[in-house]
């Protein structure tokens, strides 16, 4: 009986893709039964879809991510409205969008973003969100919108941020960094947080865990990264894995 979804895996990534099948399998003994994969932008969003398509545990989001801000253009944005309508029943969220700092045309991204978020209110859907040295920007970008679902991606943030996405009713997502010997700052934000407000995510293949190679992470993670949150927790790990499911 599945356990856990992971909440943002990249099964479309070459590492993850050429062994899908190996991949299925192991993530199935460790419990992952659900997968939600965003796209990064028009260039991957119909092997996205098809993925779902062939996959009935996966889900998909649609989005243009900032990484790749000089690759988006404005014509960009109707095709994936076209998508989202034509694709409705299969689309769960807007993402991967958001705003990185350490990436150039930072009033470009907040343009797109903006218009990203725009599509997702009026195709109520919810977003997933990359925030990185940004999360004071994409909160005034939510409210501008007025999207208040979604989660925050690999959230890495202060108490006081953290408090402030959930109370625009936002969820965090929880990866690797909760594993990592350097993150107790985040597990203490994760410690404080009601786990109705967490979702687990491995980003896979991008966010290894100690003993990984950059790259070759997989949503088998998963299991690591909950045994890391509930430690700082108090529910039992029944409790904890029913509310995060």
């Amino acid at each position: 009986m599945a356990a856990y979804i992971d909440s943002h895996c990249h099964l479309d990534f070459s590492f993850l893709s050429e062994k899908l099948e190996v991949v299925l399998r192991a993530c199935a003994e460790e419990g992952v039964g659900h997968f939600i994969v965003p796209a990064v932008g028009r260039s991957n969003w119909r092997r996205v879809l098809a993925l779902g398509a062939q996959h009935g545990q996966i889900a998909v989001g649609l989005g243009m991510h900032p990484y790749f801000i000089a690759s988006h253009c404005d014509e960009d944005l109707e095709c994936l409205r076209g998508l989202i309508v034509r694709h409705r029943a299969d689309v769960c969220a807007v993402g991967e969008i958001g705003l990185d700092r350490m990436q150039p045309m930072f009033e470009r991204q907040k343009d797109l973003f903006l218009q990203q978020l725009e599509l997702a209110r009026e195709y109520d859907l919810p977003v997933i969100v990359h925030s990185r040295k940004t999360h004071g920007d994409v909160l005034w970008c939510l409210k501008r919108a007025g999207v208040t679902k979604g989660v925050v991606h690999a959230f890495s943030g202060s108490r006081q941020e953290a408090e402030a996405f959930v109370s625009l009713g936002m969820k965090l997502g929880a990866g690797s960094v909760l594993v990592w010997p350097r993150g107790s700052k985040v597990r203490s934000v994760f410690a404080s947080m009601g786990s109705e407000h967490v979702l687990l995510e491995t980003d896979a293949p991008d966010m290894p865990l100690p003993g990984q190679q950059k790259g070759q992470a997989t949503p088998a993670n998963i299991s690591r990264v909950f045994e890391a949150l509930h430690a700082v927790r108090e529910e039992s790990p029944e409790q904890l894995r029913a509310r995060l499911w």
